[in-house]
């Protein structure tokens, strides 16, 4: 069973800056994260986690983090934050 997404105005924001690729990965895993929401490895008191995806672009590694927060009574994942680093590869 699904649960809906909800992103936080500053999720938003930073998930806007990617490039277009990288947003629709991180969008097909929020997805995917939604209709199996026992995938996320809860670790915090309060059903929170921190959930990566990692994309290997031509020029280096994209790496997103995103705090999801899971929430089984209102069956709904909560992102609100994310983050990006980019690592060019080694030459």
């Amino acid at each position: 069973m699904s649960f809906a997404l909800e992103l936080s105005e500053e999720a938003r924001a930073v998930l806007l800056d990617l490039e277009f690729e990288l947003q629709e990965r991180v969008y097909d895993e929020l997805e995917l994260l939604a209709d199996q929401p026992e995938l996320l490895k809860v670790s915090h008191p309060e059903n929170a986690a921190v959930h990566d995806v990692t994309f290997g672009g031509t020029m280096g590694l994209h790496y997103v983090f995103l705090t999801i927060f899971r929430d089984d009574e209102d069956r709904r994942l909560r992102i609100d934050a994310a983050g990006h680093v980019f690592k060019p590869y080694q030459s």
